[in-house]
């Protein structure tokens, strides 16, 4: 499943990487992969199981918030396309 991490504008790299380095060295095997589509921003989504995905992001910073609601990749898929250069 999807979930969505609220972050700081234009530090959403930086969530990326602590969020993924805290899943590696907390043995959070659940928490999968995540997206950052440029033309979104202040928000990074995330796969994996919601009670991983919650310790990963606790006291993270620049982490504004996590929408426990999920998400349906059907709704970021688009994002995944390659743009043609013209």
């Amino acid at each position: 499943m999807l979930f969505t991490i609220k972050t700081v504008v234009g530090r959403e790299n930086i969530v990326i990487d602590n969020v993924a380095t805290r899943a590696r060295s907390g043995n959070l095997a659940q928490v999968k992969a995540f997206i950052h589509p440029e033309e979104i921003k202040g928000y990074v989504f995330v796969e994996g199981d919601i009670k991983e995905i919650e310790r990963a992001v606790q006291d993270v910073p620049h982490v504004r918030g996590l929408i426990k609601k999920p998400i349906e990749m059907e709704q970021v898929k688009r994002y995944l396309q390659p743009k043609t250069v013209i």
